[in-house]
């Protein structure tokens, strides 16, 4: 009883001190060693192709990062 005393109250502690007792982080990912460096990778398979045309394309991308709220209105 004694025991189950401190532990409420320890986790009681924790949970009233700490605005985010858990933190997550979506840069942090647990990536497999051989899927990991992927665009060093390609970079060096994209350097050993050879093209014989004398086109060039060149594509934009971009990223608006809009809100679903934003999108309804």
């Amino acid at each position: 009883m004694k025991y189950i005393r401190i532990l409420i109250l320890g986790l009681t502690l924790v949970f009233t001190s700490c605005k985010h007792p858990f933190e997550f982080s979506v840069y942090e990912a647990n990536v497999k060693t051989e899927q990991q460096n992927t665009t060093d990778k390609n970079l060096k398979l994209l350097e050993n192709i050879t093209v014989d045309s004398k086109e060039f394309k060149f594509a934009f991308l971009s990223d608006v990062h809009f809100f679903m709220i934003n999108l309804v209105q």
